[in-house]
């Protein structure tokens, strides 16, 4: 019967030693799994800072864009104002000189 139960100690032992081993194999896959996961929220966050960076990067060149459209179109509007003016005085020189040579 003593043989028995050491039979069955080194039974039962093995068997703690089966499963503590199947654990500890579990617990390295889900920390490799955790590292992975990791690094993937690294590679994320990086790519997240880049796009912010870009971004803002994109923004300005709106922004600096835009005050240089607003410009233009001053410019324009300033430009227009100029040519019917210019238009508007050669329209009164003709008429001038038409009433010139009409008398």
């Amino acid at each position: 019967e003593m043989e028995f139960l050491r039979q069955k100690v080194q039974s039962v032992e093995s068997e703690v030693d089966i499963k503590a081993k199947e654990r500890d194999k579990e617990r390295e896959e889900e920390r490799e799994k955790l590292q992975l996961i990791e690094e993937q929220v690294r590679d994320l966050e990086e790519e997240c800072r880049r796009l912010k960076i870009e971004n803002s990067s994109e923004r300005n060149d709106r922004d600096s864009l835009l005050e240089q459209n607003s410009q233009l179109q001053t410019t324009i509007a300033r430009q227009s104002e100029q040519l019917a003016t210019l238009r508007s005085v050669d329209r009164s020189r003709h008429e001038v000189e038409a009433e010139n040579d009409r008398l």
